[in-house]
């Protein structure tokens, strides 16, 4: 069986795992959080992907792994020619722009302290608790939607315009 669900269609769960609501406390003091890392290899989603040179494949479904040790190093080595994974080196700053808890742990947010004092007033009933703070982000990501709007109209004009004042072949007029 096969389960999949965005956070935007409504679910608790995604809600607060993926904006770092639900985590455990120790999640937002994490010591292994940190560019230096202390495992053989680092394995991630490869958020950033592009961002320091270009990437001739889609960034979607593309996982991380960070050589951190001469150890981890062989094994990735180890498994290319078997063709157990198609591997291509990138620029090591590029996931660290793109996904920031390899830079920091995370960071609490209001919706994180609703959810706290909720698990409390809820006799920890986690649906219950997360209820509150997922209508607020909703609240505030719909603002953020409305306030962009006019830059995002500009900017699809003004790529639009320049994409018809570039020539779609060069002609020569003689």
């Amino acid at each position: 069986m096969f389960y999949a669900k965005r956070t935007k269609d409504g679910d608790t769960y995604q809600f607060g795992y993926h904006r770092a609501v639900s985590y455990r406390e120790n999640c937002y003091h994490c010591r292994f959080a940190k560019p230096e890392r202390n495992a053989d290899i680092t394995i991630a989603d490869y958020h950033g992907l592009g961002l320091s040179a270009p990437c001739s494949f889609s960034a979607r479904k593309v996982s991380l792994i960070l050589e951190n040790t001469f150890k981890g190093s062989a094994f990735v080595d180890s498994l290319i020619p078997n063709r157990r994974i198609h591997a291509e080196q990138r620029p090591l700053e590029e996931p660290f722009k793109g996904e920031a808890q390899l830079r920091h742990p995370s960071l609490k947010s209001k919706c994180r302290l609703m959810f706290e004092r909720n698990i409390w007033e809820n006799g920890a009933c986690f649906e219950e608790a997360i209820k509150k703070p997922m209508k607020y982000q909703e609240f505030i990501d719909r603002w953020r939607f409305i306030l962009h709007l006019p830059k995002r109209i500009s900017r699809k004009i003004y790529k639009i315009i320049r994409k018809s004042l570039i020539p779609s072949r060069i002609t020569k007029l003689y």
